[in-house]
């Protein structure tokens, strides 16, 4: 079954016209733009991508989730709920994006992260390994978040910032990691003494 949606695809009332669509409407027209729903390896009926857009047959594309412009979407990866991928962004690994999350230009998620809420990954900006970014928070123009870094609440990083480790940030906006590197290395110091000090412990009673 073809559905035909006159509007451009930029605009909103298109994106949701296009979610709408029931689960029998397998290929759908959009200002002139063909989307076909994504076949998912578990049998399911996937989400919307667009023909110039490319979903690997291993990754997951939720009901509701759309892929379009020049997106890829590959490996593992997962696109769920209302999120949607797009630009010439790359979702890769075993990384998730879903809730109402938007991944879009250059941007790269990959390794285990997570971006998910109403959070926005853009620009040239990676976010890898562990990371998770979610609530409204934005990563973007040439910015990396990995490790095992949580950004939240309404959070920017941007410019050429670059955080990692156990970073935790929240309703802050960062231009440069170099206050959370210290940090950082702080944090992973006081751990690896705490991770010794048990070892100690541990070997004493054993005594």
């Amino acid at each position: 079954m073809i559905a035909t949606i006159s509007n451009d695809f930029t605009s909103c009332r298109s994106v949701l016209e296009l979610k709408g669509l029931g689960n029998a409407v397998r290929h759908a027209k959009v200002g002139g733009r063909n989307f076909f729903r994504h076949a998912n390896k578990d049998g399911s009926v996937g989400g919307f991508v667009e023909s110039t857009a490319k979903v690997i047959d291993s990754a997951y594309i939720g009901i509701n989730a759309i892929v379009h412009g020049n997106a890829l979407v590959s490996e593992n990866a997962g696109v769920y709920d209302n999120a949607e991928v797009f630009g010439k962004s790359w979702v890769r690994g075993n990384a998730r994006v879903f809730g109402n999350a938007k991944v879009y230009g250059f941007a790269q998620v990959c390794g285990n992260a997570r971006v998910y809420d109403d959070a926005r990954v853009f620009g040239n900006s990676e976010v890898f390994e562990d990371a998770n970014v979610f609530d409204t928070a934005k990563i973007f123009q040439n910015a990396s978040v990995h490790g095992n870094s949580e950004i939240g609440g309404n959070s920017e990083v941007c410019g050429n910032a670059c955080l990692m480790g156990y970073t935790r940030l929240y309703n802050e906006k960062i231009w440069k990691a170099t206050e959370f590197e210290q940090q950082w290395q702080l944090d992973f110091f006081l751990e690896n003494v705490k991770r010794k000090e048990e070892m100690v412990r541990g070997f004493l009673k054993r005594g």
